[in-house]
Formats: structure tokens, sequence, C-alpha cells
């Protein structure tokens, strides 16, 4: 078996070469249907405004299973992404949803300060609202694959996203975070044998964990009887850290792909420090 021979090893043409076969390359399958379960705990604590002080809590605990398509549209085309296409059945390539965050935690709060009996500190300190918010939530997951554009398993099939190999150890081997380290340990895994389909699951690797810290701060001006003044100060990613995104799963920089020198690095983040300001005048 070759890649040069793939067409000749297909089924059609493996059943009947002369009349249909030689016609025919590799066909889609698509299944107008699909299972996906999911679980999850919603904590929530709210402390309602009193002294200008109010705050939020919620927490979600979850897990979500389902099959390697990851949206409602699914996967069609000349080449499907199921990593093993001969079992069968509907549930080949199950594993961890697409969206599968294990925790998600949110904290905000409104601070407002109080009104000044002294006439200076009220025109300058009163009405002013501090408007924090924290999110933190686990990483996604992905894949594991070998050879962009390579048939290690020489079915034709998937040939950009053939499950690698897990050998073992830590698949995540540095979990600082810190900007172009390597998340992926490359030493958890390898190549599988020419024709044979490697272990590693659909989306069994959790990436990096994700939170923002953002802060509004506002306060509305009267103007006469009927006209108002506001301003909104924004700042997004407060402390203007380095927040890692998922080693890259394109396929021309296949960071998840263990036989690209980037493997596993992270070399994307999400946005800087971001600040706006608005003024509104309502009549």
């Amino acid at each position: 078996s070759t890649t040069g021979n793939t067409n000749q090893r297909r089924r059609l043409s493996l059943l009947d070469s002369q009349q249909t076969g030689q016609y025919v390359g590799n066909l889609v399958e698509i299944q107008s249907g699909g299972r996906s379960n999911y679980n999850g705990l919603l904590l929530e604590i709210r402390k309602r405004a009193s002294r200008g002080v109010t705050l939020n809590a919620n927490h979600t605990w979850s897990h979500c299973i389902g099959p390697l398509q990851g949206n409602e549209a699914g996967d069609t085309g000349a080449n499907p992404a199921i990593p093993n296409p001969f079992p069968g059945n509907r549930d080949r390539g199950r594993g961890n949803c697409l969206a599968d965050v294990r925790h998600v935690l949110n904290l905000t709060s409104v601070l407002e300060t109080p009104r000044f009996t002294n006439h200076t500190l009220e025109v300058i300190a009163s009405g002013w609202r501090l408007s924090p918010i924290y999110r933190y939530r686990t990483g996604t997951y992905m894949s594991i694959v070998v050879g962009s554009n390579n048939d290690i398993a020489r079915n034709g099939t998937n040939i950009n996203s053939q499950p690698a190999v897990y050998v073992g150890g830590d698949p995540i081997g540095d979990h600082s975070g810190r900007p172009n380290t390597f998340w992926l340990n490359k030493a958890a895994f390898t190549s599988p044998a020419t024709g044979t389909f490697g272990n590693v699951g659909t989306r069994t690797v959790v990436g990096p964990s994700q939170w923002d810290f953002d802060v509004a701060l506002s306060r509305s001006f009267q103007i006469k009887e009927g006209q108002n003044l506001e301003f909104r100060w924004e700042v997004y990613n407060v402390t203007n850290s380095f927040r890692p995104m998922n080693p890259s799963t394109d396929a021309a920089t296949a960071n998840n792909d263990i036989t690209n020198a980037l493997f596993g690095q992270l070399r994307t983040a999400r946005p800087p420090r971001i600040m706006q300001f608005a003024l509104k005048y309502m009549f």
C-alpha cells in the first residue's frame, strides 16, 4: 500500500473496478443526526445593592461529550475529519465537545461613591460608579495529529488530521503559559506505524486557561432638568498581561501536528490592554 495506489484500494475499486471503481475516488458519508451529552452544575451568589455595593459571583462546573463535528453543520466535503472511518457507527470520533469548558467563574461588582454633605466633595466625588469584572475559565481541548497532508494510515481519508500515538507522560510540557513556551510535550507523542491509526482521541488534551480582568468607571452629570452628560472610561485587560490562546490548529502552522517544529508552542495571545473613553449627552 502506497499513497500512489490509494484509489485502487478503495472499496468500489475492489468490488467492481471496471464498471464503477475506476470512475470514483473517495466518497463522503453524510448523516443527518448526532448525539451529545452535557452535564453541569451552576452555583451563584448575589449581594444586592446596599451602601453603594453590589456583588455577583457564579461558577459553572460542566462536561460536554459529543461527536467529532464541532457545530450543527457537521463535517462534509471531500476529506471529512473523522479520525477512523471504519467502525461504522455515528459515534466514531466521539470525545470532548469543541466548546467543552470544565470550569467557568465570573465575578462582577458595582461600587458607587456615596453622597457627601460637603458641597465641593459632592460635586467632585459623588455618583461615580466603578464596575470591575473578572472572568476565568479552564482551557478548551485539542486533538493531537500527525503529518500535515501525510496519509500514514494509507486509507486516503483525513490525511491532514490523522491521530498521533500517545506514549505516556504529561501531555503538557510547560504549564507556565508564558510567551513562546511549549505548552504541549512532544515527547509524550509519536507517529503511528505506517498503515495504522494512532490512539489519541478527539480533543483529549486541554489548552491554556483563559481569564479577563476589565474595569469600567462612569458618572452621569446633571446639566439641567432633562439634560445629562454621561462620562464612561473602560479598560480591558487591566494588567496588560499575556493571555495565551491554544497552539495554532491552522494547517499551515499546525502547532498540534507532532511533525511540526513549532508543535505546541504558544505564539498567539488574546488582546493586550485596550482603553476607550465615551461622552454621552442626553436631552
